[in-house]
């Protein structure tokens, strides 16, 4: 005794095949749109990262009432902030030190640049920005991009010490 079978509900060879080359040519062209959004989202998060730091320090500055440092390191891709100390005992500049608050280390494939700050930049890549008990701060403007092109400025306010990022 044999039974026909008469209804097949599987698919062919062929309809498999079909399938697969539709998901591979969504997937060639949906993967690399992932990953380039991927790259400018980092750079998104390096900017913003960067403006806490700024706003920290200058908040910081206000509500101590004592004088912050941003050192922006280009070359290590390091954004610090830094108290200002005074020790009354020392004469000159040697009663100015500086006490570590907070590291933030950008990406590996960040490019850190400050434009309209000094009009060299120094040998050791450390720009820095100084923010007073009052809110202000030196005006500045800090660049940060990567090798897709994806760009993200932030601008300091001198009157204010406002940092803010523009796109």
């Amino acid at each position: 005794m044999t039974e026909k079978h008469e209804n097949n509900a599987g698919f062919s060879l062929f309809e498999l095949i079909v399938v697969m080359v539709i998901i591979g040519l969504g997937s060639a062209i949906v993967i690399p749109r992932f990953f380039g959004s991927f790259s400018s989202m980092e750079v998104n998060a390096a900017a913003r990262k960067t403006v806490s730091a700024l706003k920290y320090a200058k908040n910081l500055s206000v509500y101590t009432n004592t004088p912050h440092l941003v050192s922006l390191n280009t070359n290590e891709r390091l954004v610090r902030v830094e108290r200002i100390l005074v020790d009354e005992d020392r004469p000159g500049v040697q009663n100015i030190r500086l006490e570590n608050v907070q590291d933030i280390r950008l990406g590996d494939g960040i490019l850190l640049q400050v434009d309209n700050f000094y009009k060299e930049a120094p040998a050791n890549g450390i720009f820095q920005f100084l923010f007073f008990p009052s809110g202000a701060s030196r005006t500045g403007s800090i660049v940060l991009s990567n090798s897709d092109g994806d760009v993200q400025h932030i601008i300091i306010d001198s009157v204010t010490g406002f940092a803010k990022l523009e796109s």
